[in-house]
């Protein structure tokens, strides 16, 4: 699992930084929207890793890759995540409650704070009257704060649009049927739940900072997407009107790490206005384009990682060719000593094994130097893999006398 982890942090990183990078452009030539929509790359990302390979086989491109730099990092990051997964493997998933306790905490303490005040009678007469950015008719329950200076949609599966106390005096009608239109677009999106996936893979991840720096542009490039929905066949006027409230609603406070959407979000405030008067329509070929693309990216990183394997599984799943059994030291033998040796090492690609250290021994090490040079000289299959760090545990045994085996280490008894 932490190797796992430690891989598809690697190609998440990829994605996010290549996304970012490539932001202005993609905006630009698909609009903030088509935009928005790649970022579900992050989650199908995961899903890829998931599936069976295809073949058992490295395909002349990746065995290419595998050879490179790039394939040298995933190896020597093999070996150090494989000692580190069995002395720390309990800190991911402390680190991920954690984060995701302190996130829903955060979202709770914020939610009960506003005072929200449900008023169901007023939300079902409103909901007639309100239309979502296709001319759709939209069902929405409402609420009202005293502690908000801006609407908010909060919830998952039953959304709640919370009002201003004084939005009617605050806003005048244009803003408002702007604003709430703003949210209804949010929910039509579904961002509830995508920010909530956000939230999942922050406390998945939580030790990658770029994944947290990735959330930051996720967030704003959903505010850009709704802004542009809103927007895409309002006149100028209107767009005015939009950002004379987005300036007004940008007074109250922020967290940027809640689940809900907000109309003002104060950090993401200057390049929202600047991309007013940068509307554009979006085009479905142009996204589908660059999502095909990214995805067949996707695939490919996916393949590269998997043919660098971070697995460390028993030597009995390779083909072994031969075998030098230790040698008993005589003085041990002699004296009736027995004991254990633990040794880490890694298959190359020819089948040589190299790197070979002990992770630990017992009898004083007396058995460390017989250990570490017999499995100096064995010999595995030819493998297409860069390299493959393995664990052995060698039980040096006389008569009447064993050591217990270590679970998920193959044992191998020398007498």
């Amino acid at each position: 699992m932490i190797s796992w982890l430690i891989q598809q942090s690697l190609v998440l990183s990829v994605i996010i930084l290549l996304l970012i990078a490539l932001r202005e452009p993609l905006n630009r030539f698909i609009a903030t929207r088509g935009n928005y929509a790649l970022w579900a790359l992050i989650p199908l990302t995961l899903l890829l890793s998931l599936l069976p390979s295809a073949s058992t086989q490295t395909i002349p491109v990746l065995e290419a890759f595998s050879g490179s730099t790039p394939g040298a990092m995933l190896s020597s990051i093999q070996a150090s995540s494989s000692s580190m997964a069995d002395q720390y493997w309990l800190i991911w998933p402390i680190g991920a409650a954690l984060v995701f306790l302190t996130l829903c905490g955060a979202n709770i303490r914020y939610l009960r704070g506003l005072n929200i005040v449900k008023d169901k009678s007023k939300g079902q007469q409103d909901a007639r009257g309100h239309r979502n950015a296709r001319g759709h008719k939209e069902t929405l329950n409402k609420a009202s704060s005293d502690k908000l200076n801006s609407p908010i949609l909060i919830g998952l599966l039953r959304p709640l649009l919370v009002l201003p106390t004084n939005f009617t005096t605050q806003y005048n009608a244009d803003q408002q049927a702007l604003m709430i239109q703003h949210e209804l677009t949010h929910k039509q999106q579904g961002d509830l739940l995508w920010n909530w996936v956000a939230v999942c893979l922050l406390s998945l991840f939580w030790f990658n900072p770029i994944i947290w720096f990735g959330y930051k542009y996720f967030r704003l490039q959903q505010e850009l997407s709704v802004d542009e929905t809103v927007l895409a066949q309002q006149p100028l006027k209107q767009r005015q009107c939009y950002a004379h409230a987005l300036v007004q609603a940008s007074a109250m406070s922020n967290n940027a790490y809640l689940t809900h959407v907000t109309y003002g979000e104060k950090t993401m405030l200057k390049e929202r206005i600047m991309k007013l008067g940068q509307i554009k329509s979006a085009s479905r070929t142009k996204t589908t384009i660059c999502a095909t693309v990214l995805t067949g990216m996707v695939a490919f990183m996916q393949l590269a990682v998997a043919d660098t394997s971070f697995d460390t599984a028993p030597l009995q799943a390779r083909d072994v060719i031969k075998r030098v059994e230790p040698l008993y030291p005589v003085t041990a033998h002699e004296q009736g000593v027995t004991g254990m040796v633990q040794l880490n090492f890694t298959v190359l690609e020819d089948g040589t094994t190299a790197d070979v250290s002990v992770i630990k021994s017992t009898a004083g090490g007396v058995f460390n130097g017989s250990a570490i040079a017999a499995v100096q000289n064995w010999r595995y299959k030819p493998s297409n893999k860069v390299s493959e760090s393995v664990k052995i545990q060698l039980n040096f045994e006389l008569e009447g006398k064993s050591a217990a085996p270590f679970e998920g280490i193959e044992t191998i008894r020398v007498q």
